[in-house]
């Protein structure tokens, strides 16, 4: 039977159910619901972690449970100057020849594409099957809350199909670790009688780096596209040798796990240095988009006069630290797998997030490795650099890397299936991004896993996009896997 316009319906659905990442009530309410409407046992545990019980068809219930798994959350992002409100509208779905796309917000296929796999397989007829157990962890997209309070006793499968990965034709065997780093520099501002001094014959500016692409920074890292944070603060240093500019405040980035797409400060400096801060941007844009011609042709530097109380200004010691710690600090891809011609990442570095308080400015970085001492090298890189800028260091979280067991029926079974399925081999990759099988690895040791997933364009950014076709054959895949024995 064909599961794809079953699939495609409960994206749709899906869509229309509030859910950011550390906010998932709503979708659990769905989720119980949808199992209570078709009389199917369900449970939720301490984390937030949903399971809905599918019975085995007749003959089959002796066999070991299967267990098919998919996040509850999703990033919640929207294109600069739209204005929806996640908790309030649904996601605006549209298809454009083989996707479905949302142009101003995330689509949310990261990873409700896995949810409606999942839903839309049993709601089109389920083949002949074992126990099946559709598990929907909480908070993948931040904390990893419910992967890491998952409890061994939650689940009676050891067979387990993880749905969040995002290139079709590719069964994902392994990922990468996973470090998140704070650095926080110490910085000066002048007195308020300085500024009270200045201020009177001075423009209030913002400054705003802006049509960036941005991506995930596990899927997209490798592409070399512009990075907010660092594109700012190029162009502070930039324009602080040319003009008596003083920074107020800055703010770039979104989250830890996107390459920052947008960024913005706050300058101060003389009202007839104005236009030339103009030319300034706009030649800057100009360079910018030449060098980042493949990746980020709609780059842009924008400066608006802003109206305002003038706060304290940092010194231009302080100005300059900033900036070169920014720039200092690695990004993007440290390590490839050999051979390199494969592009496949083995180590990088992400500078996610800057922002400017009133004493320090406070930079978040996330560091993924698919060999833990690889990650610790990278890690041990950041340190050495903001020790030598004088900002202090500090480890958040870490994530071990994983691979599946060696031997693997999980393994043995998805090859099977795909090439049952659409009369083809299936490609096994080692993924830089964090999927929960690592986390649920440490949980239950004994988990035997695999992951796929359809293809996802710009996930974690606005404009993501999923293969309307890869949705098809994966939803294909799925029918062998928990028909085959």
């Amino acid at each position: 039977m064909d599961a794809l316009p079953e699939v495609i319906r409960q994206f749709n659905e899906l869509s229309r159910v509030p859910r950011c990442s550390g906010s998932e009530e709503s979708i659990r309410t769905w989720l119980l619901a949808w199992a209570h409407s078709r009389n199917l046992g369900s449970s939720r545990d301490g984390a937030g972690n949903i399971r809905i019980d599918i019975p085995a068809t007749s003959g089959r219930a002796d066999e070991p449970p299967l267990v098919l798994q998919a996040h509850q959350d999703m990033v919640c992002e929207v294109r600069s100057g739209c204005a929806h409100d996640f908790a309030q509208s649904g996601i605006s779905v549209e298809r454009e020849g083989d996707w479905l796309i949302a142009r101003d917000t995330t689509l949310g296929a990261d990873d409700g594409a896995g949810i409606a796999l999942m839903l839309g397989l049993y709601d089109a007829g389920l083949p002949e099957h074992p126990p099946l157990e559709y598990l929907f962890t909480a908070s993948e997209e931040s904390t990893m809350s419910g992967a890491r309070g998952l409890d061994a006793g939650f689940l009676r499968g050891r067979l387990l199909l993880n749905l969040d990965s995002e290139q079709e034709g590719s069964l994902t065997i392994g990922c990468a670790g996973l470090r998140g780093i704070e650095v926080k520099l110490p910085v000066e501002r002048h007195t308020r009688a300085t500024m009270a001094g200045h201020s009177a014959a001075s423009v209030c500016v913002r400054i705003a780096v802006t049509g960036l692409r941005g991506g995930h920074s596990a899927v997209d890292i490798h592409r070399g596209q512009a990075n907010a944070n660092v594109i700012l603060a190029r162009f502070l240093r930039f324009a602080r040798g040319r003009l008596d500019l003083q920074l107020m405040g800055l703010k770039s980035g979104n989250a830890s796990n996107m390459v920052a797409r947008e960024g913005e400060c706050t300058v101060v400096l003389p009202r007839q240095l104005l236009s030339q801060l103009a030319e300034l941007t706009a030649a800057a844009s100009k360079r910018l988009r030449e060098e980042f011609a493949d990746t980020d042709p709609s780059l842009e530097i924008l400066c608006t006069e802003v109206s305002g109380p003038m706060t304290p200004a940092l010194t231009t010691a302080s100005l300059l630290r900033v900036c070169d710690l920014v720039v200092a600090l690695p990004h993007g891809v440290l390590r490839v797998f050999d051979p390199p011609s494969a592009g496949l990442v083995r180590t990088s570095v992400n500078l996610a997030r800057a922002e400017l308080s009133e004493r320090e400015l406070v930079i978040e970085l996330s560091m993924r490795a698919a060999i833990r001492e690889d990650g610790e090298e990278a890690a041990k890189q950041v340190e050495a650099v903001a020790s030598l800028a004088g900002a202090r260091y500090s480890s958040t979280i870490w994530f071990e890397p994983w691979r599946t067991k060696d031997p693997s029926i999980s393994r043995t079974r998805a090859v099977s299936a795909y090439r049952k399925a659409l009369r083809s081999a299936i490609r096994e990759e080692i993924a830089h991004g964090v999927l929960e099988c690592g986390v649920i690895a440490e949980r239950i040791p004994d988990m035997d896993m695999v992951s796929i997933g359809p293809t996802i364009e710009g996930a974690h950014a606005p404009g993501e996009r999923v293969s309307i076709s890869s949705l098809d054959r994966v939803a294909r895949f799925l029918r062998e896997f928990v028909h085959s024995k």
